[in-house]
């Protein structure tokens, strides 16, 4: 069996911004508490796992090795 590979990209993080907070707006987090427990930490874990993706690539001698096999930083 193969895994499929999901490319994640600056486009395809703000789609995903762009439907999180139109979900919020639609469900209140006061009044819905599975948005709060299960999406919201999802999304939260995301962001975190961007933020040091792109602090590692930037970093040397990492920047280097990601410089040479194509990586570029995310959102």
């Amino acid at each position: 069996m193969h895994k499929k590979e999901v490319g994640l990209d600056a486009a395809i993080l703000k789609k995903i911004e762009k439907e999180f907070a139109k979900a919020k707006a639609e469900n209140s987090p006061k009044g819905n508490s599975t948005f709060e427990n299960e999406v919201r930490p999802i999304i939260q874990s995301l962001k975190i796992t961007v933020s040091q993706y792109n602090k590692l690539i930037g970093k040397k001698p990492y920047s280097f090795v990601a410089k040479v096999m194509g990586h570029k930083p995310l959102g």
